[in-house]
């Protein structure tokens, strides 16, 4: 309580910091202490973001950071992770510690991020308040509000939110204060953090920039170029991983598809209810959700603890021309329309409320200056209008279903628990603001409510995320991390037919497939050929795929009967068993036929991975070229394409294969005698980071459904495919100029204009 107690000129730096560390240890404390040090909470979080964690800690220190094959069939380690955790500090104060003890260390993590948050967001918010008082408590609303509860489940989100507000704060300092530099460090911070919400940040800063600044014609051009000039040179500075990255994610198929037509201007009409909850009711649990959807992982959240929308809703009636309440009017009329919500995602066909965290920030700072002020503002109104909301709410999702038979409340109970915080918010509010006259006690009671609400409203995802894990973070560390730790690797030219992040990430061993939508591009294409999609996940593949893909090894909970029993482990959950299945293709081997791909898609999708089993699939405009190597398929000569001709197909390329196969972070090699002049098949996704020599001769690499084959000749053959990271070198120079050029610019600029 010391923080009402101090004078007006001293910081209140620390004590948004201690607010909000206090709030996150009583929020992650307990769960931390009650598993013996480690939080987990549900599937994404605990089967992506700790193995990709653990495999990113181990491949920096082991210098696999170019291409890494523990990333589904193999990767780009830059390009798959740079989304997750490659440019934030958090990831890299982990590196401190060994990488399996990432499980111990992500709570704790957890709390630094609030804290930050806090941080960060008081630094923007109290450049508009007088009272520091109330930035301070401003600060936890926007750190622990209900976009950030949901998203508990995406880890890495929390770093956005975490720096964010220092690009407004940036902002702020250059045009309104004439403070160079600060932007341009505030732009390559959130850069390097990840591309997919700095695209984001851009456009709605710009918009920022557009209401608060632009409209006044003083000196308009000049801060215009001022920003823009700073925000390319933090660009440029933040090159070394932004400009990989997103060259990385443009061959992303995912990518390629946009909003269009109907969907466009509407959303579904029990949409607009997700939207409306979210500004009323506390941010809940996405992969279980208690109403309108069972579950929505679009991150549609954006409920301040305890206040709501209220003071929001008071400051926009009270002031409603002010460069805030339009800012708040612009960001609400955006979430309503599809499209204008899709251009922070460069109008992506998948409609995700990621970019809420963005103006959750005006939301504080708007409920700030009403708080600050409460008597100039119309809080009662903003109260009425929330009891409205929450009545029509409340009253659509449990008649609903007896009117239409569609219900809407999947978990009445938690419905009725989170209705009853926001209806709790909505009345304390109005109590403390209104009713409450004596301000010390005023500021007393709001400081110990919002903490409570924000205790209330995170922990309560907490506890929902891990009852629907269903299992205690020390049993899934024992299932998960321990008894996987003594599996062995064994030829590398072959691989384990796993596509569990927890096995080949944390091993880690390379396996066929993952959970990570931010793998090559080949691979994406590998299934697309064979009739699949590929989205988040792998799909159920056809007969052929794991021989074709080189999963040689599999891990069994039971001994079985076919196959060769490699290993044995032997954990505190039971006997798990390796075994090899000795009919199965390696990385490298030889084809004497092709077929062209316009052919090959006329096969019967279950057929596919059999036939790039029995002949090499090639693009259709170099079938001139190869038809002066290899032989066009023929059934008759060849064999029908079939299950039942699968085994005598993969013996017959097993008389040819890869010899001496090693590999690296930097690609691959290996030896194939040949009889005659042929080509060899590599099941290594496409990547146009790849170049490849055959016996020092540079080779053209040829796209085979998304993987890899190059010409080879009659005799021995030392085959070298060698990985540079696209761009990474130009990003490198971009950034050292970049900064070279920040640093001329802060030395001469340093002192205000």
């Amino acid at each position: 309580m010391v923080l009402f107690n101090l004078e007006k000129r001293k910081s209140y730096y620390f004590y948004a910091v201690v607010f909000n560390l206090v709030i996150g240890i009583c929020v992650f404390g307990y769960f931390i202490l009650k598993e013996g040090g480690l939080f987990t909470l549900y599937a994404d979080f605990n089967n992506q973001q700790i193995p990709f964690n653990i495999l990113a800690n181990d491949a920096v220190k082991s210098g696999e950071i170019f291409w890494n094959w523990n990333i589904d069939l193999g990767s780009s380690f830059i390009g798959a992770f740079s989304f997750y955790n490659l440019g934030s500090p958090f990831f890299w104060v982990t590196l401190l510690f060994p990488p399996r003890m990432f499980p111990y260390l992500i709570g704790t993590i957890y709390i630094l991020k609030y804290t930050i948050a806090g941080l960060t967001s008081f630094m923007y918010i109290q450049l508009f308040i007088k009272d520091k008082r109330y930035a301070v408590l401003a600060s936890a609303l926007y750190a622990f509000s209900g976009f950030q509860a949901a998203n508990l489940l995406f880890y890495h989100f929390h770093d956005a939110v975490a720096f964010f507000p220092l690009m407004l704060w940036g902002v702020e300092k250059l045009v309104a204060e004439k403070k160079r530099a600060v932007f341009a460090l505030t732009v390559f911070v959130n850069a390097l953090l990840s591309y997919f919400f700095f695209v984001g940040e851009v456009v709605f800063v710009i918009v920022y920039f557009l209401v608060r600044f632009f409209t006044t014609k003083e000196d308009r051009w000049k801060k215009t170029f001022l920003c823009l000039g700073e925000g390319i040179l933090g660009t440029i500075m933040a090159s070394v991983l932004l400009l990989p990255s997103v060259f990385f994610v443009l061959s992303n198929p995912r990518i390629e598809e946009h909003i269009s037509g109907i969907d466009a201007i509407v959303f579904d009409p029990l949409k607009y209810l997700v939207i409306l909850r979210a500004l009323f009711f506390p941010g809940e649990n996405m992969s279980h959700s208690s109403c309108v959807f069972l579950s929505d992982f679009s991150s549609c959240a954006a409920y301040l603890p305890m206040v709501g929308i209220i003071l929001v809703i008071a400051f926009i009636l009270t002031k409603p021309r002010t460069w805030l309440s339009k800012l708040l009017i612009i960001s609400f009329i955006t979430s309503m329309i599809p499209i204008l919500g899709s251009v922070f995602y460069l109008f992506n066909a998948v409609i995700y409320h990621r970019w809420y965290y963005m103006p959750i920030i005006l939301m504080a700072l708007a409920s700030a200056k009403v708080l600050e002020n409460r008597k100039e503002y119309k809080i009662l109104a903003g109260v009425i209008v929330s009891l409205i909301f929450w009545t029509i709410l409340t009253a659509i999702v449990y008649f609903y279903g007896r009117l239409t038979g569609n219900e809407l409340v999947f978990r009445p109970v938690v419905f009725g628990i989170i209705s009853l915080i926001s209806l709790a918010g909505i009345l304390l509010t109005y109590f403390i603001t209104i009713k409450i006259k004596n301000n010390v006690f005023y500021r007393y009671t709001l400081c110990v409510s919002i903490a409570l609400f924000c205790i209330l409203t995170t922990g309560l995802n907490v506890v929902l995320y891990r009852k629907a894990s269903s299992i205690s973070s020390e049993d899934w560390y024992k299932k998960n991390i321990e008894s996987t730790s003594e599996i062995n690797t064994f030829d590398e030219q072959y691989r384990f037919d796993n596509d569990n992040n927890l096995v080949t990430m944390t091993v880690p061993l390379s396996g066929i497939g993952s959970w990570n939508s931010t793998v090559s591009p080949g691979i994406f294409e590998f299934y697309e050929a064979l009739g699949l999609e590929r989205t988040i996940v792998n799909p159920e593949a056809w007969e052929g795929t794991t021989e074709l893909l080189a999963g040689k090894y599999s891990i069994e909970k039971e001994q079985k009967e076919e196959g060769v029993l490699l290993q044995t482990i032997e954990t505190e959950t039971g006997k798990q068993y390796v075994y090899e299945n000795s009919n199965t293709l390696p990385i490298g081997y030889t084809y004497d036929t092709y077929m062209t791909k316009s052919k090959f898609l006329e096969l019967s999708p279950e057929l596919r991975s059999l036939a790039m089993i029995k002949t090499l699939i090639i693009p259709d405009d170099k079938e001139v070229q190869v038809k002066q190597v290899l032989r066009e398929y023929d059934e008759d000569i060849d064999g029908a394409i079939s299950s039942e001709n699968k085994n005598e197909d993969i013996q017959q390329h097993l008389s040819e294969v890869g010899e001496e196969f090693e590999r690296s972070t930097k690609g691959f090699s290996m030896l194939i005698n040949a009889d005659s002049d042929k080509y060899a098949f590599f099941s290594v996704p496409v990547d146009s980071g790849w170049s490849a020599t055959v016996n020092g001769e540079t080779a053209e690499i040829l796209n085979i459904n998304g993987l890899m084959a190059v010409a080879i000749y009659e005799g021995n053959n030392e085959i070298i495919f060698t990985y540079e990271v696209p761009l990474l070198k130009v990003g490198g120079i971009l950034s050292l100029c970049g900064f070279f050029v920040w640093g001329v610019y802060f030395v001469k600029k340093r002192k205000p204009a």
